[in-house]
């Protein structure tokens, strides 16, 4: 019996795409990728499909890697000014930032 494939998600750029394929194959679910060619003619979206048995972790697998990249934020304790959690220092004053 064929197996039925289905649309896990559209990227904007083939790197994202094929970030979210590799994290996928990490937890051992296949996923195939189409129109990473034609996003180098126009700029359509990369889609990411996922066999419909593998939809379900496939799909907690997508938001985790969505909710990993929204990153959190440090508030520099001298100048006030947000700062990516990732920095030791404050962008604008170079003040140690609270971990």
């Amino acid at each position: 019996m064929a197996q039925r494939w289905m649309l896990l998600g559209r990227f904007q750029t083939l790197g994202e795409a094929e970030l979210l394929v590799a994290a996928l194959a990490k937890e051992g679910i296949g996923a195939d990728l189409r129109g990473r060619h034609a996003v180098a003619i126009e700029p359509e979206p990369v889609e990411v499909w996922v066999q419909e048995r593998n939809a379900a972790r496939a799909n907690a697998v997508l938001v985790g890697t969505q909710e990993a990249v929204v990153e959190k934020e440090s508030i520099c304790p001298r100048c006030g000014e947000p700062s990516p959690a990732s920095f030791e220092r404050c962008w604008k004053c170079e003040a140690v930032l609270p971990r």
